[in-house]
């Protein structure tokens, strides 16, 4: 019996060795490349955090700011952008998407004469982000928004017939708004009747990109509820 313990223990100890060899084949070690890519991690507290290893010797400034995702219907897509509060738009060129529009950002730039344009309030190409961390958007309460519609009859030919065809229009935008809106909230017309009035605005006043449309706005308002 004790030759046989002393001649099985090489054995065992092969067999183990074998297996460990087999198990560090398993074991993915990560290539240059994809130590270079950026990465996006959410921490519990719902802070994000970008990191693009590949721009980590590029000169950077840091800057402050909302972070916002351009949205675009019909055109090319823009990209997202951070807003500072002296009111700089800093287009930025994220390797990786952040769900995060709409949320307090500290990011590092890469330097260089995208950024200076950004920041002088000229147009430019997005500025590389070398870092960030953008804080959780709090949820908005729903808010119900009410339409309440004036139609001016001393507004010549541009004078609908209807109060009913009016309010067939606002009812179709107030429905694509909401539909807009999702969880934010919703529009509808108000229970209050259309109002019909003769504007005591000239056609200058009430009309035309240089005059505004505040007086007719205040005017109209007036005749509503505060």
């Amino acid at each position: 019996m004790p030759h046989a313990t002393r001649t099985a223990r090489p054995h065992v100890l092969a067999t183990v060795l074998a297996l460990l060899l087999a198990l560090a084949g398993l074991v993915a070690v990560p290539s240059a490349a994809q130590a270079d890519e950026p990465t996006v991690r959410t921490a519990p507290d719902g802070t994000v955090t970008y990191a693009d290893p590949s721009l980590a010797g590029e000169p950077t400034r840091r800057v402050s700011g909302t972070l916002y995702e351009v949205a675009v219907e019909d055109g090319p897509e823009r990209p997202p952008v951070i807003v500072t509060e002296d009111g700089a738009v800093v287009p930025v060129e994220l390797a990786e998407p952040l769900d995060a529009s709409g949320g307090e950002v500290v990011a590092r730039l890469v330097e260089g004469q995208a950024l200076d344009a950004a920041l002088d309030g000229r147009q430019g190409a997005p500025v590389e982000v070398a870092s960030a961390q953008v804080a959780e958007v709090a949820e908005s309460a729903a808010v119900d928004h009410r339409v309440y519609v004036a139609v001016v009859t001393n507004a010549g030919s541009a004078a609908p017939a209807s109060s009913a065809v009016v309010e067939g229009l606002v009812d179709q935008a107030a429905a694509w708004w909401t539909t807009e809106a999702g969880a934010q909230g919703s529009f509808s017309r108000a229970a209050t009747a259309t109002v019909r009035y003769a504007s005591s605005l000239s056609s200058t006043q009430r009309c035309g990109i240089n005059a505004g449309t505040s007086a007719l706005w205040n005017e109209a308002a007036a005749r509503f509820p505060a």
